[in-house]
């Protein structure tokens, strides 16, 4: 999907700015009366132009593509992604961020990146890469397992998790408890302050 939208973005660029690109994908795009299809997309893949994808949006994948889908923070993870690839400078560039539901609604909006991002807590403190390094692989077995669990706790109040916190993070939030209300009590792993809220529902 977001890669249709870069193509959208570019095809009305080149249609807008027809000098500025090159004159044989022009001509190809021109017998489409740059008009957004499948084939125009084919052009565009297939020519130079896919170069640009590859720099401009598929490094800001690299979490996604190790962690899946995590639906609403997913243009965050993006975002994360491209700040901290030490293979670029981000000082000065604007960059455009782009976010859908299911097809209803969209959000498109920009930030530029200040000179000395490098040495905000964003990019000094995430250490993305770190973690990825110390995950734990576990068998399909144990996995299903975990979300057999899961699963049967799920819509149930009153209950303690039985799962383990040893692997997780330290200042990871995870659910201590949900009371016979349905309330849901949490703690942060490495931590002896508790997380419960008791504000009213």
């Amino acid at each position: 999907m977001v890669q249709k939208a870069f193509f959208a973005f570019l095809l009305e660029d080149m249609r807008q700015n027809p000098t500025h690109h090159d004159a044989d994908v022009m001509r190809k795009l021109e017998e489409h009366e740059f008009k957004y299809s499948a084939k125009t997309v084919k052009i565009l893949s297939q020519s130079s132009y896919n170069n640009q994808w590859i720099d401009k949006c598929e490094r800001s994948l690299h979490l996604a593509k190790n962690l899946g889908n995590i639906y609403t923070g997913s243009l965050y993870n993006g975002l994360i992604s491209l700040i901290c690839d030490d293979s670029i400078d981000l000082s000065d560039k604007r960059i455009s961020l782009f976010s859908y539901g299911s097809g209803c609604a969209a959000s498109l909006f920009s930030v530029r990146v200040k000179p000395g991002y490098k040495n905000h807590p964003i990019y000094t403190q995430t250490l993305y890469q770190q973690r990825l390094d110390q995950r734990i692989k576990v068998s399909p077995y144990e996995f299903e397992r975990w979300m057999k669990l899961r699963e049967n706790m799920y819509g149930k109040c009153d209950f303690v998790p039985t799962s383990t916190t040893d692997d997780l993070y330290p200042g990871t939030f995870y659910l201590s408890k949900c009371d016979d209300k349905w309330r849901r009590f949490y703690e942060i792993k490495g931590e002896d302050t508790k997380f419960n809220w008791t504000g009213e529902l």
